[in-house]
């Protein structure tokens, strides 16, 4: 049986399953292929917190929609990995050395130790990490 590809989405991706931005079909259709099981995405944990702070800021999202889409987020059973302490010393010293935040290092650091994509619309990350690349490129490979 062939092994399923791994990709770490982060915040800036699963935002755009919840909201109508730019690349939003994207990433949708990143997700459709991780519950269709043809992709496993991984993240780290706090990309729980960072979506839901994204859509609780966000206009049009009211705290019905906001509990729902944090329910959904959980449904999706995206694997996420929460840090050891090795873990978050290898992406505080990434994030010194790239200049990113803390945050974002610990998706990068996370795809370079599993040797996947980083799946990214954050410009900044598209720049400094060597794997990332824009959901629309994800989905181009297909």
């Amino acid at each position: 049986m062939a092994r399923i590809p791994e990709i770490v989405a982060d915040a800036s991706v699963a935002v755009k399953w919840f909201l109508p931005e730019k690349g939003a079909d994207d990433a949708r259709a990143l997700r459709d292929e991780h519950i269709e099981g043809r992709v496993r995405i991984l993240a780290p944990d706090l990309i729980c917190y960072e979506v839901a702070n994204a859509l609780r800021y966000h206009p049009a999202i009211g705290s019905d929609r906001l509990e729902e889409s944090i329910r959904y987020l959980y449904d999706l059973q995206i694997s996420l990995v929460r840090p050891t302490s090795n873990d978050l010393s290898a992406a505080a010293d990434f994030a010194r050395r790239r200049m990113v935040t803390v945050y974002d290092a610990c998706y990068a650091t996370l795809a370079e130790g599993r040797s996947c994509p980083l799946v990214t619309d954050d410009s900044l990350l598209l720049k400094t990490v060597k794997r990332a690349i824009r959901p629309s490129e994800w989905t181009a490979q297909k």
